[in-house]
């Protein structure tokens, strides 16, 4: 077949379909081969991040905090830093260097003072100058001559719903905050918002080395720590070392109520014995006795007390008003009774702003500088001129000497010290009688 001369065959369009064809099946195998690695790609996580403030976020002004950071990374390698934002001081960020490998699960516990207004700091993980995550938590700051009352227990609820404390004049109310063992800081530092830790039905060897060691120092300081009787009995409170304990409850004994006349007042008529842990004295003052032994004591540690009350006062008639009114303010005092002393740390920053190491510059080099300066563009540079007849070029020789000296000048200043790297330490001792 012809058109105007030109032949034409009938199998073109079925050579069409076939090439058609042809394309349509290399473009499904591509996708079919793409596609499990798709999925994949996919399938890898971000890291994730979370963040709490310890103590349940209670702090005060000028003391420290701690921040727990949970990193979990599933995907791949990264190398950056923790940063805290939003502290006591608007230019200062506290960081620590990170590594999440491919798989990873870590904690960081960061340390900072609480902002000085707002109730939050803002937590970024960075590599470089990309901003990964970031999550803010809250902090809750608290007068500084206010009672913070920490329990840690098993029945957590029942124990802060019988603490009946007085009224202080002219001071707010005491806050009581319920804690578990994984709310205590392992650093002494971050404890000072604390005044007071009552203790009941916690196996205390959950505590850590660190966190019992900062329990020590935070007692010497002026904590006091109320260790109450409950369900869980003596093996409870084996993890606490005799050092600090007035003694170490042995057996369980059963207590008639007129024996703790002396800490529940007059008891009421018909009232049932109690058990309670009982030990012999090791040191400090007797409380209360049963027979020979002794079911309540106290004793010092450093500024602080320990107080093992060996019955639980949250259940029959001692958690009744009457009997619960005498005993918790003579147990858990006001903070005008004693404090923890840990110091105003508040101008930490300003202390390690000051550089004692960082001297003017000599003095000759500084006068060279300045008269070498007033003598070239003014006199010297006006007698060139004008004995090469070209007054005129002064607007142009004027901007490039002040241009020449400025740049002579950052030399000068970067030759002496201006790409040194001064790192300046401040060390905090804390002391304890």
């Amino acid at each position: 077949m012809t058109a105007r001369g030109v032949p034409v065959t009938r199998h073109a369009p079925h050579r069409m379909i076939r090439l058609g064809a042809l394309l349509a099946t290399v473009w499904l195998a591509a996708l079919a081969a793409a596609g499990p690695a798709a999925p994949s790609a996919l399938a890898v996580d971000p890291p994730t991040m979370t963040a709490r403030v310890l103590l349940q976020g209670h702090a005060r002004l000028g003391s420290w905090i701690a921040i727990e950071v949970h990193l979990v990374n599933s995907g791949p390698s990264i190398s950056g830093e923790l940063r805290l934002q939003g502290g006591s001081q608007g230019g200062t960020r506290y960081a620590t260097a990170v590594q999440l490998d491919s798989p990873s699960d870590k904690t960081w516990i960061l340390h900072a003072q609480p902002p000085s207004f707002g109730q939050q700091l803002e937590v970024v993980l960075a590599s470089g100058t990309q901003i990964l995550l970031r999550q803010k938590v809250a902090v809750t700051i608290h007068d500084p001559s206010q009672l913070i009352v920490g329990v840690v227990a098993e029945n957590g609820p029942g124990v802060v719903g019988k603490l009946s404390l007085p009224a202080v004049q002219n001071q707010q109310p005491a806050v009581i905050v319920p804690l578990t063992v994984a709310d205590l800081p392992a650093r002494i530092e971050a404890w000072s918002a604390l005044d007071r830790l009552v203790w009941q039905d916690v196996d205390a060897s959950s505590l850590s080395t660190e966190q019992l060691a900062a329990m020590r120092g935070w007692l010497a300081l002026g904590g006091r720590l109320v260790i109450v009787g409950g369900t869980a009995g003596i093996g409870s409170l084996a993890g606490f070392p005799d050092d600090i304990l007035p003694y170490r409850p042995s057996v369980t004994v059963d207590v008639a109520g007129s024996s703790l006349t002396s800490l529940l007042g007059t008891p009421p008529v018909g009232s049932a014995d109690v058990p309670a842990m009982a030990g012999e004295l090791i040191r400090g003052r007797v409380l209360a006795t049963s027979g020979d032994r002794v079911v309540a004591a106290q004793t010092t540690y450093g500024s602080g007390t320990v107080t093992i009350l060996g019955i639980d006062p949250t259940v029959g008639w001692v958690a009744e008003a009457s009997a619960s009114r005498s005993l918790w303010p003579g147990l858990i005092p006001s903070r005008s009774d004693g404090t923890v002393g840990t110091g105003d740390d508040s101008q930490i920053v300003q202390a390690v702003s000051n550089l004692p190491s960082l001297a003017l510059p000599p003095l000759g080099g500084l006068l060279l500088l300045l008269f070498g300066y007033i003598a070239l563009i003014g006199p010297l540079n006006y007698i060139i001129l004008r004995r090469i007849d070209r007054r005129e070029w002064a607007w142009v020789t004027m901007p490039i000497l002040i241009v020449g000296f400025a740049l002579g000048a950052y030399a000068f200043g970067s030759a002496l010290r201006g790409s040194s790297i001064i790192v300046n330490e401040v060390g905090i001792v804390p002391g304890a009688p």
